[in-house]
């Protein structure tokens, strides 16, 4: 789906990433992102609210006092399920350096650099309702919202905690355009 839609040069193709991640972790991309943290019911994410706790990110960063608050009544084993969820969800942060102007209808290369908050010695991901074992991929978009055009696509599997990934990309129409560049998770919603 991601393949056929990014071939036609659709940004829409984003949507089949958010189709992805959804069916990875059993969620609706409208469901609160704790839900797919294991064992995260109601309740938990009740007390994830009072505290201001809205996304993964702001699980890793608690207070280990309130982290262990909002975990209370969960078994030891559940804690670690837990533990080991927020430790392999990725936490990404992407640069680029782009030499020279842009012009219409010229390729033009472009590096990203990737780079993860830790090196990473397992792939695979955590879902409770995806029936068997999966290793978290990547697309890299460069595309505008603007005008819903995909300038480029690329999917890989980043293994390292700094990667670069060296892309073309081809602005078809000269004028102002504001480009974005996407790294998105086909496993986890909000990565």
């Amino acid at each position: 789906c991601v393949d056929v839609l990014s071939s036609k040069g659709y940004l829409n193709a984003m949507l089949a990433m958010d189709l992805c991640q959804m069916v990875t972790q059993g969620l609706w991309n409208n469901d609160n992102g704790l839900k797919q943290i294991p064992f995260f019911n109601d309740n938990i994410i009740e007390k994830c609210k009072e505290q201001k706790v809205h996304s993964v990110y702001d699980i890793m960063e608690l207070d280990e006092n309130v982290r262990e608050d909002i975990l209370k009544g969960l078994s030891t084993t559940q804690v670690s399920e837990v533990a080991d969820f927020v430790n392999k969800y990725p936490n990404l942060e992407i640069t680029y350096r782009l030499e020279g102007d842009v012009f219409a209808g010229e390729n033009k290369d472009i590096e990203i650099e990737i780079s993860r908050d830790e090196s990473v010695e397992d792939l695979s991901i955590v879902s409770s309702t995806y029936p068997t074992k999966k290793f978290e991929g990547w697309w890299i978009v460069i595309g505008n919202t603007a005008n819903n055009e995909l300038y480029s696509i690329k999917k890989l599997t980043i293994t390292k905690e700094n990667q670069k990934v060296r892309m073309d990309f081809t602005i078809p129409e000269a004028g102002k355009h504001n480009v974005y560049i996407w790294c998105v998770c086909d496993s986890y919603l909000e990565a």
